[in-house]
């Protein structure tokens, strides 16, 4: 499989480059605000700084360096799951993410590489479908960064 993402993209008019990018900032930065969250969670419910799962409260440290393929299991246990879970794609993120994939002019579509402990997985998404989930995701990292800016002017003493 080709390792440039932009081959294929002369001519097609195309911003694929930008919008992978793009993905991948927002990706990072909804996991990011996840933390929070998931912070607010453990303070309100169990009133300690950490994020509360099933039989213990994770640090705040702990759940911030955890890879975020493994935060949706944990997220789920929580009432912000559907904030979060809906929008945490790792195979897509890892796929574009780590330069394994590329667009097919041809075909229209972004093809991409897992691989892991489980094996090689070569997948394929439509330029449309990975359009539309680059606006979802904006849509929804827009929606909770409304929630980080409250708790952090609430925080500051800014009335609001």
């Amino acid at each position: 499989m080709k390792k440039v993402f932009s081959e294929g993209l002369h001519g097609s008019g195309k911003a694929v480059e930008e919008l992978r990018l793009f993905y991948v900032d927002s990706f990072e930065t909804l996991c990011r605000i996840s933390v929070i969250a998931g912070a607010m969670e453990g303070i309100i419910h169990n009133k300690a700084l950490g994020v509360p799962i099933t039989n213990r409260l994770v640090s705040l440290d702990e759940f911030d360096i955890m890879r975020n393929g493994s935060k949706p299991d944990i997220l789920k246990q929580l009432k912000i799951a559907d904030l979060f879970v809906p929008y945490i794609d790792n195979k897509l993120r890892n796929g574009i993410g780590h330069h394994s994939a590329h667009y097919d002019v041809k075909s229209d579509s972004i093809k991409y590489r897992i691989e892991n402990d489980k094996g090689i997985q070569d997948l394929e998404i439509s330029y449309i479908e990975f359009c539309d989930k680059v606006v979802r995701l904006y849509r929804q990292l827009h929606f909770v960064s409304q929630y980080a800016h409250w708790l952090r002017q609430t925080a500051l003493g800014v009335p609001q």
